[in-house]
């Protein structure tokens, strides 16, 4: 019994020492497990601590990244606005630049052009100066060619524009220059002058006699001479009516006049038939130049005349005769023109153009009463050169009919 409780007792001890190594066993364990538990645990802390401080981290340098991506876009947006602060700065600069310099264009171009203008009046009032200094030498020479011609008129005579004259031929003394026109073409109004052209003044006019109202003609109705110098004889006519060219005896009259056979003072009708071998030749009436005269208004006078006069007075004065245009004063330059080529048609080239005197006009300007003076001159030398041809054509004709009567006999 003793036995078995010590062996109890034994089992017992050796059981609460297997107790105490199982608890100590345990504890240990329990310790190492629970060293494990905390090293495991420290290490999930640990790792859970350096996976927060890595995130952290990885946040910080996101954080940082963002940061500076934030700065970087900040600096850019601050640039970008500085680029635009200085790209309006500099726009607004090169406007202003841009305005300047086009207020400067156009002060530039203001003073050049006030610089010229400047210029241009200079170079009128130069022009000007010189025109009107052309001109007072042109007046001049022509007041002085007015005289010259004056003083040769007034002395020329038949046969003076010859340097050497046939002495076999006896001029007249003096030269009968025939003026035809169409009705109111200013012929009368040209003889007045003719007349202030040749003496400078008007002491004597020439005026035009009145027509009966059942007249249907120009204004004078007789033919009526006007001497102009000594030697120098105008015989006006009866203006020529676009009835009267139609007429067959118009351009018989012509050359009835031209051959002195109708007096000075005898009425005119342009279409009445006449025979010339029955009338009588005066040498005193022989007309050995004729002008035509046309209004520079009236280019149909041109057609009138020509047609019937120009081949008529060509063939019987060997050459075309002689044109004044009056009113040229009056006249468009259409007019003129119109007029000028009319009479180079019809192959009249000797042209005076001429303004009137009249009622109301008193005074003739030089440039007319130059032209008038060289139509006297070329009168002369036309009639001249026209009296030599008659001349030698009626010797022509005395010596056909002697040897005509020397057969005969």
């Amino acid at each position: 019994m003793g036995n078995d409780q010590s062996s109890e007792i034994n089992d017992l001890k050796s059981n609460a020492r297997q107790m105490r190594s199982d608890a100590r066993e345990r504890e240990e364990a329990l310790e190492v497990w629970t060293r494990e538990q905390t090293e495991a645990r420290e290490e999930r802390e640990r790792k859970a601590s350096e996976e927060r401080e890595r995130e952290a981290m990885e946040q910080q340098l996101k954080d940082d990244r963002h940061k500076r991506e934030l700065e970087k876009l900040a600096n850019q947006l601050k640039q970008m606005d500085i680029d635009r602060k200085n790209k309006e700065d500099i726009q607004a600069r090169a406007e202003e630049i841009k305005l300047r310099k086009e207020k400067e264009e156009e002060i530039r171009i203001i003073e050049e052009r006030m610089r010229k203008e400047k210029e241009e009046k200079i170079r009128i009032r130069e022009e000007k100066e010189r025109q009107e200094k052309l001109r007072a030498e042109i007046e001049k020479k022509r007041m002085q060619n007015i005289a010259e011609l004056r003083a040769e008129i007034e002395k020329i005579k038949p046969g003076g524009s010859f340097e050497f004259p046939d002495d076999d031929i006896k001029f007249p003394k003096r030269l009968n220059i025939g003026l035809y026109g169409a009705t109111g073409i200013g012929k009368t109004s040209l003889m007045n002058s003719l007349k202030f052209a040749v003496k400078g003044e008007l002491k004597e006019t020439h005026r035009e006699q009145a027509a009966p109202d059942d007249f249907e003609g120009g204004h004078t109705t007789r033919r009526m001479a006007v001497r102009v110098t000594r030697y120098l004889t105008f015989v006006d006519n009866r203006g020529i009516g676009a009835e009267d060219i139609v007429k067959e005896g118009a351009a018989d009259e012509l050359i009835i006049q031209l051959e002195g056979k109708r007096s000075f003072a005898s009425e005119v009708e342009w279409g009445k038939s006449s025979r010339p071998d029955d009338l009588e030749v005066d040498e005193t009436k022989k007309i050995y130049c004729t002008v035509l005269v046309f209004s520079a208004r009236s280019v149909t006078a041109v057609h009138t005349i020509i047609g019937k006069f120009v081949e008529r007075l060509l063939k019987w004065q060997g050459r075309f005769p002689l044109a004044v245009i009056t009113h040229v004063d009056d006249a468009t330059p259409e007019q003129l023109d119109n007029m000028r080529l009319a009479l180079r048609m019809a192959g009249i080239v000797d042209v005076y153009e001429v303004a009137n005197i009249t009622n109301e006009k008193k005074d003739l300007e030089p440039v007319y009463q130059e032209n008038l003076l060289k139509l006297l001159h070329k009168c002369v030398k036309d009639g001249d050169r026209i009296f030599e041809l008659r001349h030698e054509i009626e010797l022509e004709e005395e010596k056909r009919v002697t040897r005509k009567n020397k057969l005969a006999n």
